[in-house]
């Protein structure tokens, strides 16, 4: 038996027991002599030997268990402070371990890939007993990559909880990975990490004034460059907080072509639906054995046997031995009665309304409510699917009418134009015609949202001087914060970098945080994030 992770010309092995569960190997070294740690000198005097066991990695469903013949020896240096040292067995195991050094790297990317509460139970299947906390000592073992001289650095910040406490995130948009967590988004914490990180020559950021203090601070010499879709986002904020202030009238769905009139017919209930072949020879069959198990009770009941001893031995309850004792013709077998119904009052009605082309169920429904109809809404549903079935309808007709909020009339301008519905530009065209003011602003908006999509950084400080002269007063202020932060505005509009590497790598650090159930600390959140790329 070969053992590729234990070199023939150094150790010795040999195979000590092995059964369903466990597999030991006897272990040793093969060299003669070892090295003192402290002076160097080798030695041959032998002073004792002992045991050790370490856990390895398991071979099929058994765990493997090394026993490892340690030995001891005298250090023959006269002047070294040790009298006697204990040989090594280097990249197998280290000192006082008791697992292997490739099982210990095996549990760590175990543990990085999955939290240490569900990686537990996970090893012990595999053979390998460990606690969870052991596994967060593995992981917090694992050296952390350097952090590499970064050129193009984007700063975001993460919810540590959402809405009370956050932290910071660093990435390299070069190399598109993190390179290090901070624990708030303050100024201080973020100018300590850029002045002990020099040579940042471009910082992406959102319109934090708390990070462009602390990039001022930590690199002065960095150019600021604000992030394009934090852009669109202020944007949108400010059109919403202006749209609140509207009444916005609903706005008519796409035209679709009328459904043909229903002549006033049997109601919904009446009218049968269209059974297939299959289904009816079914029903045939079912009613068929109900009249076979009806002979049988009736033939047993005739030779003087009780119900209970019918029903052992038809496998039947004797609830359903009595039924068939007690009724005049096969249970189950004629047509089921229909069950008055509090909608019953009310078909005529919703025939009368279906053939006007009402389609609708909930707002048959509300009608039905105002004219005392007592009962639920989904009874009405079913009524109407009947119906639209009749006629080959597949679904529901779309409303007539549907609101728009002001949130999402505020994200409009995000996308072009020619992604809108026709619904969308006969809804703007309309807004536009009953209210100039409406027309500017929104104007404006699509100017700015393509100016950010395009890129088109030479119309930043034209579109500005527009905005003020005109005193269009939601945008304002919008365009005052825009001049402030004009220089990093100016390079969102002119560099290709954004933020969008960061946000996917804080995706990444949401789902490590709810693995762990909200309770890492950050030193466990950046190994794990750092760790993984």
């Amino acid at each position: 038996m070969r053992f590729p992770f234990l070199p023939v010309d150094q150790y010795t092995i040999r195979l000590a027991r092995v059964d369903d569960e466990v597999l030991v190997l006897v272990v040793g070294r093969r060299a003669a002599r070892a090295a003192c740690p402290d002076c160097g000198r080798w030695s041959r005097r032998l002073h004792s030997r002992r045991w050790r066991t370490v856990l390895d990695v398991p071979v099929g469903s058994r765990s493997v268990r090394l026993r490892l013949v340690v030995r001891r020896f005298f250090c023959t240096e006269p002047a070294c402070p040790r009298t006697t040292f204990t040989e090594p067995f280097p990249h197998l195991v280290g000192r006082y371990a008791r697992r292997t050094a490739r099982l210990e790297r095996l549990l760590g990317r175990l543990a990085l890939a999955m939290s240490a509460e569900a990686g537990s139970p996970i090893a012990r299947t595999l053979g390998i007993p460990v606690s969870p906390d052991t596994l967060v000592r593995l992981v917090m073992r694992i050296p952390l990559p350097p952090v590499p001289p970064v050129r193009v650095l984007a700063v975001d910040d993460w919810a540590w909880r959402k809405g009370h406490r956050y932290g910071t995130i660093l990435c390299d948009l070069e190399r598109r990975r993190p390179v290090d967590l901070l624990p708030d988004r303050s100024p201080e914490t973020l100018a300590a990490w850029l002045s002990a990180h020099p040579g940042v020559q471009i910082v992406v950021r959102d319109r934090s004034e708390a990070y462009a203090q602390g990039i001022r601070r930590g690199a002065p010499d960095a150019l600021q460059m604000a992030d394009r879709w934090h852009l669109l986002k202020n944007l949108g904020e400010v059109l919403e907080r202006y749209f609140q202030t509207l009444r916005l009238p609903p706005m008519e769905a796409a035209p679709s072509p009328p459904a043909a009139p229903v002549a006033p017919g049997p109601t919904p209930a009446a009218t049968p639906r269209a059974t297939p072949r299959r289904r009816a020879l079914e029903q045939a069959a079912r009613r068929q054995r109900r009249r076979e198990r009806n002979d049988q009770v009736r033939a047993l009941h005739a030779q003087g046997l009780g119900i209970r001893e019918i029903s052992r031995r038809l496998h039947l309850s004797r609830v359903t031995v009595r039924r068939y004792l007690t009724s005049s013709t096969v249970p189950g077998t004629g047509p089921r009665r229909r069950r008055p119904s509090q909608l019953d009052p009310y078909r005529s009605y919703i025939l009368e309304r279906w053939g006007q082309g009402c389609r609708n169920a909930r707002a048959l429904y509300r009608e039905l409510r105002a004219l005392g109809y007592p009962g639920g809404r989904s009874r009405v549903a079913e009524v109407v699917t009947a119906l639209r079935r009749s006629v080959g309808l597949s679904k529901e007709a779309p409303p007539a009418v549907r609101s728009v909020t002001p949130r999402q009339l505020g994200r409009w301008p995000w996308q072009a134009p020619d992604r809108r519905s026709q619904a969308e530009r006969a809804y703007l065209t309309s807004l536009a015609e009953t209210d100039a003011h409406f027309a500017r602003v929104w104007l404006l908006a699509e100017e700015f949202a393509q100016m950010v999509r395009q890129r088109r950084a030479d119309t930043l400080a034209a579109w500005i001087d527009a905005v003020k002269q005109e005193k269009v007063r939601p945008l304002t202020g919008f365009a005052h914060r825009l001049e402030q932060d004009f220089q990093a505005v100016y390079a969102a509009l002119r560099l290709p970098w954004s933020n969008g590497p960061t946000e996917g790598w804080i995706h990444k650090l949401k789902a490590i945080k709810r693995m762990m159930y909200g309770r890492a600390g950050l030193d466990l959140l950046r190994h794990r994030l750092l760790s993984c790329t």
